[in-house]
């Protein structure tokens, strides 16, 4: 049994230091990240393995879009990116959420963590509301990018994704310059937008 043992020793570290391939196939996925992070820390994770991602060369993260009402998940998002080492990602904040039905109540969703955060690490967006328009700035971003190079992560409201398609013809994408409505300039240069309210509307969830 001893020189099968000291095989498989051999084997296991063989295998343990044998240089490894990148994971990164091909060139890095372009992404606009959309949360609704707030209540839950979900977010704050997925936040996370996208920069891990963006690390290893599979991800470059576009901007981040915040869709929920909360003036600190702004910053908190900023203190984020800027831990990872990337404080230039552009951050953009929803304008026209509605919370409550059939009229929006103007309430704020509760963060025990994005103040927090936002107070303990370096950042240099002070609110939320300092943020553009999210919608505008996933159509800015959106018009400088191939067709079918970005790929729309939404893990929260949709709200973001309605500002973008229903943002109007302007001096970045005009029918003038370019015969593009917002829909078709999301329809063609986002790839995909997977979230899980389209996952359980096409029935994959």
């Amino acid at each position: 049994m001893k020189p099968l043992s000291s095989l498989c020793r051999a084997a296991l570290l063989i295998a343990a230091f044998a240089p490894r391939p990148s994971l990164a196939a091909g060139p890095p996925v372009k992404v606009i990240f959309d949360t609704d992070m707030a209540g839950d820390v979900d977010d704050v994770g997925a936040l996370a393995i996208l920069h891990a991602m963006a690390d290893l060369g599979e991800a470059e993260i576009l901007a981040v879009g915040v869709s929920s009402r909360n003036e600190d998940v702004g910053p908190c998002v900023d203190a984020i990116n800027t831990w990872y080492g990337r404080p230039d990602i552009p951050i953009g904040y929803q304008r026209g959420i509605q919370v409550g039905y059939p009229e929006d109540t103007g309430e704020t969703i509760a963060s025990k963590y994005a103040a927090a955060v936002a107070k303990s690490f370096p950042h240099r967006l002070a609110r939320s509301s300092d943020a553009p328009d999210a919608g505008l700035l996933y159509r800015k971003i959106l018009a400088a990018q191939p067709d079918a190079s970005v790929v729309i992560v939404s893990v929260g409201f949709l709200t973001n994704l309605r500002g973008l398609l229903d943002t109007p013809p302007d001096a970045i994408s005009s029918e003038e310059s370019d015969p593009k409505t917002s829909s078709s300039c999301a329809d063609d240069s986002a790839r995909s937008a997977p979230t899980s309210a389209v996952a359980a509307a096409s029935g994959e969830a």
